[in-house]
C-alpha cells in the first residue's frame, strides 16, 4: 500500500548545468561549423571550400571552348548541308510552259528555297558570334591575323620551308616504305586471288567433265 504524502517536492538541483557566466570557459565541445574563424576548423573548411573553385576556372574555359568549337563546325555542317539542298533544287527546276503542275512545282520549290537561303542566314550569322566569341575568350597573344595561317601561293611564309627540316624528311622516308609494304601485300594479295581462280576453274572444268 501506497501511503498518502503531499505532492511530491521539486528536485533540489537542476537536471542540466547552469548556463556559463560570462568570463567563464564553457566545458561545452565546439565543433568544426562553431568555431572562430581564426581557429583551426574555420580556416581549414574556408580554403577546403576556395581551393576547387579555383582549380575549376581552367576547366570551366577549356570546356567552354571546346563546346563552342562543337557548336561551330555543327553550323558549318548544317550550311554545307542545306546549300546541297538548294543545288540540288535547282537542278530540278523546269522551265516555264505555261503548265499548271509545273508552275505550281517551281513555286513550290522557290519558297523552298527561300526558305533555306533564311536559314542559312541565320546560321552564318551564329557562326559569325561564335567566331567573334571565341576571338574574345582565346586571345592570342601574337595577334596574328586570319591570313597569315593559310598558305598563299606567291607569299612568303614560315610554311614554305617545312621541306627542308628533319621531321619532313623523316616522314617521306616512313611514307615511301609504307608505301612499297603496301604494294607488295597488293602484289601477294593478287597471286593468292588468281590461284585461288584457278583451282576453282579446274574443279569446275572436272566437274562438268564427270558429268558427261
Amino acid at each position: 500500500m501506497y501511503s498518502q504524502q503531499g505532492p511530491p517536492s521539486a528536485p533540489s538541483q537542476p537536471l542540466t548545468s547552469p548556463l556559463p557566466q560570462p568570463g567563464t570557459p564553457s566545458n561545452l565541445p565546439i565543433s568544426a561549423s562553431q568555431s572562430s574563424p581564426g581557429s583551426f576548423g574555420g580556416s581549414f573548411s574556408q580554403s577546403s571550400s576556395t581551393q576547387p573553385q579555383s582549380q575549376s576556372v581552367p576547366k570551366e574555359v577549356a570546356l567552354n571552348l571546346a563546346s563552342l568549337c562543337k557548336v561551330g563546325q555543327d553550323t558549318v555542317q548544317d550550311i554545307v548541308f542545306r546549300a546541297q539542298e538548294i543545288f540540288q533544287l535547282l537542278r530540278t527546276v523546269q522551265p516555264p510552259n505555261n503548265f499548271g503542275a509545273v508552275v505550281a512545282a517551281n513555286s513550290e520549290k522557290k519558297m523552298k528555297i527561300l526558305e533555306q537561303m533564311k536559314t542559312i542566314r541565320t546560321l552564318f550569322n551564329r557562326l559569325k558570334k561564335i567566331c567573334d566569341k571565341l576571338d574574345e575568350v582565346a586571345e592570342d597573344p601574337e595577334d596574328r591575323t586570319l591570313e597569315s595561317w593559310i598558305p598563299m601561293k606567291g607569299v612568303e611564309n614560315e610554311f614554305q620551308n617545312y621541306k627542308d627540316s628533319d621531321a619532313y624528311r623523316a616522314a617521306n622516308e616512313e611514307r615511301r616504305e609504307l608505301l612499297e609494304q603496301i604494294v607488295i601485300k597488293n602484289q601477294h594479295l593478287k597471286e593468292i586471288i588468281d590461284y585461288t581462280r584457278n583451282v576453282i576453274w579446274e574443279i569446275n572444268s572436272m566437274l562438268a567433265a564427270a558429268r558427261k
